[in-house]
């Protein structure tokens, strides 16, 4: 958006003084997209780290903070993570292969599902509520957070 002066005038109510007031969006606007840069920018940083340590999970952090801190609705925060994920998986998944760590028979028997998997759900995402969207997430968060303690 390009400068902009919000002008106000008009007489108060106490007196009856006339007053002016004059509000510049530039320098406002800039810091805004200035922090919201850096914000988005340490955000994906925690969320490759997160993915690239443990070989995954970054979509389950990434939801939240695409939802509650840059403010996307329900479903578009999934759906970006998905976008999101993608070459970040790329990456993580070539550094993988380059030190040796890809079972790649088992990688491909998985695979299937996953893609499947996807499918399904992505055309489910567009029939249920953004309420049981976050039920379902928040039930399968706590359940691997579970299984791993155990």
């Amino acid at each position: 958006m390009k400068n902009v002066r919000i002008k106000s005038e008009g007489v108060d109510g106490i007196g009856g003084r006339e007053y002016t007031v004059e509000f510049d969006t530039q320098n406002n606007e800039n810091n805004n997209k200035n922090t919201n840069v850096f914000l988005k920018l340490f955000m994906g940083v925690i969320v490759g780290f997160v993915n690239g340590f443990w070989g995954g999970g970054g979509g389950m952090i990434c939801v939240p903070i695409l939802m509650k801190i840059i403010k996307l609705p329900t479903k578009k925060a999934h759906s970006t993570t998905l976008l999101i994920m993608l070459p970040l998986s790329i990456a993580s998944l070539i550094v993988y292969i380059i030190n040796g760590n890809l079972n790649y028979y088992d990688a491909g028997r998985v695979c299937i599902g996953f893609v499947l998997g996807g499918i399904i759900g992505a055309n489910l995402l567009n029939k249920i509520s953004n309420f049981w969207i976050g039920v379902v997430f928040s039930l399968i968060i706590l359940v691997g957070g579970i299984k791993l303690l155990i």
